[in-house]
């Protein structure tokens, strides 16, 4: 008698690669946002608000009117997050 084969699983744990020139960030999903890492290790977080998408990377934090960083316009580009 055949034992029956044994079932996959679906991963518990999975990343994305989002390449933005030139640099891979490794992307992962943390409940419904998304935590972006640098090679170096640098991370930055995209998450849903009540105002919209929002960026914590430098260039989103500290400039004085509201910015859509490269993170965000990449993450809609793919349809990610809306815009």
């Amino acid at each position: 008698m055949r034992k029956p084969k044994p079932t996959r699983t679906a991963p518990t744990d999975a990343a994305l690669i989002l390449r933005l020139e030139g640099t891979d960030y490794q992307m992962k999903r943390v409940g419904r946002d998304w935590l972006i890492r640098k090679p170096d290790g640098t991370t930055y977080a995209v998450a849903r608000t009540r105002s919209g998408v929002a960026c914590d990377c430098p260039r989103a934090r500290y400039t004085a009117e509201p910015l859509r960083c490269k993170h965000i316009v990449a993450l809609e580009s793919v349809g990610i997050v809306d815009g």
